[in-house]
């Protein structure tokens, strides 16, 4: 009998240890959770070269969500009516530092879009599309401007 209270007092001296424990493990995952959910909310204001604006700016307009920080209003409102139906951006292709080639497959083959941006150090990623047009595809590589 001796015995069984000797054991029932161990298990007593141990449920505290053990619940603090639980308590700073549920602390830590519930501090881990609101830096994670924090970190991800932030906005991403850092600077885009010309390659990360194009595709950035070309996916986000692909997706049928243009970001009003890389693009002109101009362009959002006479984008909005359009749906693009585009499966995946093939390539991206730099020509300056103020425009480049961007082609993208759908379900009818591949499409190339001129893209012209403009700079300015005001813009939240220093690049902001300010022109797309639609251009014939000569062939994968090459390219020439549709008039």
């Amino acid at each position: 009998m001796e015995q069984y209270q000797s054991l029932a007092q161990s298990i007593e001296g141990l449920k505290r240890p053990i619940i603090i424990i639980a308590a700073v493990g549920v602390l830590a995952h519930l501090i881990i959770l609101v830096t994670g959910t924090v970190m991800a909310n932030q906005k991403d204001d850092r600077k885009y070269s010309t390659f990360e604006a194009c595709h950035y700016g070309m996916k986000s307009l692909f997706e049928n969500n243009p970001s009003e920080d890389l693009f002109q209003k101009k362009v959002i409102e006479d984008t909005k009516d359009h749906k693009f139906e585009i499966d995946a951006i093939s390539l991206v292709k730099v020509v300056d530092n103020y425009t480049c080639d961007v082609v993208a497959k759908d379900a009818n083959g591949f499409r190339s879009y001129r893209v012209g941006l403009e700079k300015n150090s005001r813009f939240v990623h220093f690049y902001r599309i300010h022109e797309v047009k639609g251009q014939k595809l000569v062939s994968t590589y090459q390219w020439r401007a549709s008039l």
